[in-house]
């Protein structure tokens, strides 16, 4: 009997929340998925970010002043720094609003032609 109170409350509670709040547990390929992609974009701004203060390093090679270098690499490295992430928020911002968009829309299906088959 108190496992069927507990299980009405519980239908209870469920009801009074927004319907968006429940959400179905996700299966470990939609974690390890987004884990993944989450990674490779962490990546990939390190990596941009690195290898262009190198370029600009190495590119200032011929400067014989050691500190106007190392103040262009690191200014190169925060601008790239920054654009990359302005350009990965709008991006996700973009995936989002369009996956919102992707749900509301609602599918017409209409029969074109049909065939019918001799016996």
């Amino acid at each position: 009997m108190a496992r069927l109170r507990r299980a009405e409350e519980e239908r209870q509670y469920q009801a009074l929340l927004p319907s968006d709040t429940r959400l179905e547990p996700e299966s470990i390929h939609e974690v390890v998925s987004k884990a993944s992609s989450q990674l490779s974009a962490i990546l990939n701004i390190l990596f941009s970010i690195i290898f262009t203060a190198l370029a600009v390093w190495y590119t200032t090679s011929g400067f014989s002043n050691l500190g106007v270098r190392v103040i262009l690499s690191l200014m190169t490295a925060l601008v790239v720094a920054l654009a990359e992430v302005v350009l990965y928020a709008r991006y996700l911002e973009r995936v989002l609003t369009a996956s919102d968009e992707a749900k509301a829309v609602v599918e017409e299906k209409s029969v074109i032609k049909t065939w019918e088959l001799e016996e």
